[in-house]
């Protein structure tokens, strides 16, 4: 058996007792669901946004408009659609679909109420967003004391390590 055979055979070992696989998949799930929960706040910002997202861009179409003397003005405004319907296929995939156009959001105060101010919190009484996923606290794991991978033997195999011949 050759030096990297038996270093391998050491790492794979370390790695089934230290259950590196079941970690690895622990985090992707993690990530995963991370990554679905902020699909889902983005596309419910972006429903939420549509009418501040499309006067923006309007203010900024027009602004480059005004500074380059329209001479990009066909651009602009392709740019402007492609990111209006972005911004529109994001939002349809709220969860729950879609609010129709001049309905008040789940979780939004309604314009002018005096609560809040008119921004939508999506926060329910208890703090947190009904139906969010909310992550376990970390807890880390104990660590155990490391283990020698080899068995101590005498000597290293140099020259120098080597006892005296008599």
């Amino acid at each position: 058996m050759g030096f990297f055979d038996d270093v391998s055979r050491r790492v794979k070992h370390k790695a089934v007792e230290w259950d590196v696989q079941g970690k690895a998949e622990k985090v992707a799930a993690e990530l995963d669901k991370v990554a679905h929960d902020a699909k889902h706040k983005a596309a419910e910002l972006a429903d939420d946004n549509r009418g501040k997202i499309r006067e923006n861009l309007d203010k900024a179409g027009a602004k480059i408009d005004e500074r380059t003397e329209g001479k990009y003005a066909d651009k602009v405004a392709k740019a402007k659609d492609t990111v209006a319907g972005g911004v529109d296929k994001l939002a349809e995939q709220r969860p729950g679909g879609p609010t129709p156009p001049g309905a008040t959001p789940p979780g939004a105060t309604p314009p002018g109420s005096a609560a809040g101010g008119g921004y939508a919190s999506g926060a329910a009484a208890g703090g947190a967003t009904a139906g969010t996923y909310t992550p376990e606290p970390y807890r880390p794991e104990p660590i155990d004391l490391p283990e020698p991978i080899d068995e101590p033997h005498a000597g290293t195999g140099w020259p120098q390590d080597q006892p005296p011949r008599p």
